[in-house]
Protein backbone atom coordinates (compact mmCIF):
# COMPACT_ATOMS: atom_id res chain seq x y z
CA UNK A 1 0.00 0.00 0.00
CA UNK A 2 1.09 3.49 -0.84
CA UNK A 3 2.88 5.24 2.48
CA UNK A 4 2.54 8.45 1.02
CA UNK A 5 -1.28 9.41 1.00
CA UNK A 6 -1.42 8.73 4.73
CA UNK A 7 1.51 10.50 5.90
CA UNK A 8 0.81 13.64 3.63
CA UNK A 9 -3.07 13.58 5.03
CA UNK A 10 -1.54 13.74 8.41
CA UNK A 11 0.94 16.30 7.75
CA UNK A 12 -1.98 18.43 5.90
CA UNK A 13 -4.73 18.12 9.12
CA UNK A 14 -1.50 18.30 11.48
CA UNK A 15 -1.30 21.43 9.78
CA UNK A 16 -4.95 23.10 9.96
CA UNK A 17 -4.92 21.87 13.96
CA UNK A 18 -1.69 24.01 14.60
CA UNK A 19 -3.40 26.75 12.56
CA UNK A 20 -6.26 26.61 14.97
CA UNK A 21 -8.77 24.59 12.94
CA UNK A 22 -9.75 22.06 15.83
CA UNK A 23 -12.31 19.89 13.88
CA UNK A 24 -9.50 19.38 11.19
CA UNK A 25 -9.40 15.08 11.56
CA UNK A 26 -7.17 12.61 9.32
CA UNK A 27 -9.89 10.31 7.22
CA UNK A 28 -7.79 7.57 6.74
CA UNK A 29 -8.65 4.36 7.54
CA UNK A 30 -6.79 1.13 7.38
CA UNK A 31 -5.95 -2.07 9.47
CA UNK A 32 -1.90 -1.04 9.71
CA UNK A 33 -0.02 0.92 11.48
CA UNK A 34 -0.82 3.92 9.58
CA UNK A 35 -4.69 3.46 10.62
CA UNK A 36 -3.63 2.95 14.36
CA UNK A 37 -2.16 6.54 13.90
CA UNK A 38 -4.57 8.20 12.14
CA UNK A 39 -7.01 7.55 14.72
CA UNK A 40 -4.36 7.51 17.57
CA UNK A 41 -4.13 11.65 15.98
CA UNK A 42 -7.90 11.67 16.11
CA UNK A 43 -8.42 10.95 19.14
CA UNK A 44 -5.68 13.46 20.20
CA UNK A 45 -7.46 16.01 18.05
CA UNK A 46 -10.46 15.43 19.69
CA UNK A 47 -8.87 15.84 23.06
CA UNK A 48 -7.57 19.15 21.71
CA UNK A 49 -11.37 20.51 20.52
CA UNK A 50 -13.02 19.40 23.86
CA UNK A 51 -10.60 21.41 25.98
CA UNK A 52 -10.42 24.91 23.22
CA UNK A 53 -14.31 24.75 23.61
CA UNK A 54 -13.86 24.02 27.74
CA UNK A 55 -11.18 27.26 27.85
CA UNK A 56 -13.38 29.43 25.55
CA UNK A 57 -16.82 28.52 27.81
CA UNK A 58 -14.75 29.16 30.76
CA UNK A 59 -13.41 32.45 29.80
CA UNK A 60 -16.97 33.14 28.33
CA UNK A 61 -18.41 32.57 31.74
CA UNK A 62 -15.34 34.72 33.47
CA UNK A 63 -16.23 37.85 31.39
CA UNK A 64 -20.05 38.12 32.22
CA UNK A 65 -18.71 37.28 35.57
CA UNK A 66 -16.10 40.13 35.89
CA UNK A 67 -18.53 42.72 34.17
CA UNK A 68 -21.31 43.25 36.09
CA UNK A 69 -21.72 44.53 39.35
CA UNK A 70 -24.98 44.55 40.00
CA UNK A 71 -25.99 40.86 41.49
CA UNK A 72 -29.47 40.61 40.35
CA UNK A 73 -27.81 41.34 37.28
CA UNK A 74 -25.17 39.62 37.42
CA UNK A 75 -26.82 36.12 38.34
CA UNK A 76 -29.44 36.62 35.45
CA UNK A 77 -26.09 36.75 32.91
CA UNK A 78 -23.91 33.86 34.52
CA UNK A 79 -27.23 31.48 34.21
CA UNK A 80 -27.99 32.82 30.75
CA UNK A 81 -24.52 31.78 29.90
CA UNK A 82 -24.52 28.45 31.57
CA UNK A 83 -27.60 27.39 30.42
CA UNK A 84 -26.28 28.41 27.00
CA UNK A 85 -23.06 26.25 27.59
CA UNK A 86 -24.18 23.54 29.11
CA UNK A 87 -27.86 23.00 27.16
CA UNK A 88 -30.01 22.89 30.33
CA UNK A 89 -33.69 24.22 30.38
CA UNK A 90 -33.21 25.83 33.88
CA UNK A 91 -30.85 27.50 35.97
CA UNK A 92 -31.52 29.08 39.67
CA UNK A 93 -29.64 31.30 42.39
CA UNK A 94 -30.57 30.68 45.75
CA UNK A 95 -28.54 32.78 48.79
CA UNK A 96 -28.80 31.87 52.79
CA UNK A 97 -31.32 34.17 54.28
CA UNK A 98 -29.47 36.63 57.07
CA UNK A 99 -30.59 34.42 59.93
CA UNK A 100 -28.72 30.81 57.88
CA UNK A 101 -32.27 29.47 58.34
CA UNK A 102 -32.86 28.65 54.57
CA UNK A 103 -31.74 29.23 51.10
CA UNK A 104 -34.35 31.54 49.23
CA UNK A 105 -34.34 31.84 45.61
CA UNK A 106 -32.79 35.10 44.43
CA UNK A 107 -32.97 34.46 40.54
CA UNK A 108 -33.57 31.89 38.36
CA UNK A 109 -34.88 31.20 34.34
CA UNK A 110 -36.83 28.78 32.83
CA UNK A 111 -38.37 27.10 36.20
CA UNK A 112 -42.21 27.71 36.89
CA UNK A 113 -43.58 29.52 40.28
CA UNK A 114 -42.66 26.36 42.22
CA UNK A 115 -38.89 26.85 41.84
CA UNK A 116 -38.75 30.43 44.08
CA UNK A 117 -39.73 28.02 46.86
CA UNK A 118 -37.09 28.29 49.74
CA UNK A 119 -34.69 25.56 51.22
CA UNK A 120 -34.49 24.67 54.96
CA UNK A 121 -30.09 25.34 55.39
CA UNK A 122 -30.96 23.55 58.49
CA UNK A 123 -33.16 20.19 57.69
CA UNK A 124 -30.38 19.06 55.08
CA UNK A 125 -33.92 18.58 52.60
CA UNK A 126 -34.29 17.61 48.94
CA UNK A 127 -31.92 18.18 45.87
CA UNK A 128 -29.37 20.62 48.21
CA UNK A 129 -29.35 18.47 51.41
CA UNK A 130 -26.44 16.35 50.07
CA UNK A 131 -24.83 19.85 48.77
CA UNK A 132 -24.91 20.67 52.27
CA UNK A 133 -23.72 18.14 53.57
CA UNK A 134 -20.90 17.62 51.84
CA UNK A 135 -20.34 21.12 50.05
CA UNK A 136 -19.39 19.61 47.09
CA UNK A 137 -21.02 19.30 43.62
CA UNK A 138 -23.72 16.61 43.30
CA UNK A 139 -25.38 15.09 39.70
CA UNK A 140 -28.86 13.57 40.05
CA UNK A 141 -30.02 11.26 37.74
CA UNK A 142 -33.43 9.64 36.79
CA UNK A 143 -35.07 12.25 38.62
CA UNK A 144 -38.68 11.97 40.01
CA UNK A 145 -41.86 13.85 37.67
CA UNK A 146 -42.56 14.70 40.94
CA UNK A 147 -40.02 17.14 41.63
CA UNK A 148 -40.61 20.82 41.82
CA UNK A 149 -38.13 21.68 39.26
CA UNK A 150 -40.40 21.46 36.16
CA UNK A 151 -40.74 23.88 33.51
CA UNK A 152 -43.72 24.94 31.16
CA UNK A 153 -43.97 24.22 27.41
CA UNK A 154 -46.61 24.35 24.78
CA UNK A 155 -47.54 20.58 25.61
CA UNK A 156 -47.49 20.71 29.35
CA UNK A 157 -44.70 20.41 32.30
CA UNK A 158 -41.23 18.88 31.60
CA UNK A 159 -39.59 17.47 34.56
CA UNK A 160 -35.71 17.48 34.07
CA UNK A 161 -33.69 14.40 33.60
CA UNK A 162 -30.44 15.47 35.57
CA UNK A 163 -29.76 18.33 37.74
CA UNK A 164 -26.11 19.76 38.48
CA UNK A 165 -26.49 21.42 42.23
CA UNK A 166 -23.24 23.81 43.11
CA UNK A 167 -22.54 25.06 46.35
CA UNK A 168 -21.06 28.49 46.23
CA UNK A 169 -18.74 28.84 49.39
CA UNK A 170 -17.23 31.67 51.59
CA UNK A 171 -14.61 29.83 53.52
CA UNK A 172 -16.13 26.89 54.59
CA UNK A 173 -19.43 28.20 54.95
CA UNK A 174 -22.32 27.22 51.96
CA UNK A 175 -23.74 31.02 51.37
CA UNK A 176 -25.54 30.34 47.98
CA UNK A 177 -26.50 27.36 45.47
CA UNK A 178 -26.87 27.26 41.76
CA UNK A 179 -29.14 25.09 40.39
CA UNK A 180 -29.18 23.57 36.51
CA UNK A 181 -31.87 21.22 35.54
CA UNK A 182 -31.67 19.50 31.90
CA UNK A 183 -34.25 17.26 30.47
CA UNK A 184 -31.11 15.09 29.04
CA UNK A 185 -28.42 13.91 30.09
CA UNK A 186 -25.16 16.19 30.84
CA UNK A 187 -22.03 15.42 28.70
CA UNK A 188 -18.68 15.50 30.38
CA UNK A 189 -17.87 18.52 28.32
CA UNK A 190 -20.71 20.16 30.35
CA UNK A 191 -20.34 19.10 33.93
CA UNK A 192 -16.27 19.44 33.17
CA UNK A 193 -17.96 23.77 32.71
CA UNK A 194 -19.49 23.76 35.85
CA UNK A 195 -16.16 22.53 37.71
CA UNK A 196 -14.08 24.88 36.24
CA UNK A 197 -15.66 28.30 37.10
CA UNK A 198 -16.32 27.46 40.47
Amino acid sequence: ENIKKPLVELRLVTRKLMEGKTDARIKYSSKNIFGDLSAGFNSMADTIESEFKLKNHTAEIAEVMLSEEDARKFCKKLLHSLLKHTESQIGAVYFINEEKTSFDHFESIGGNEDIAQSFSAVHLEGEFGQVLASKKIQYLTNISEETRFSFSTVNGQLAPCEIISVPILSGKKVIAILSLSSIKKYTSESIKLVKSII
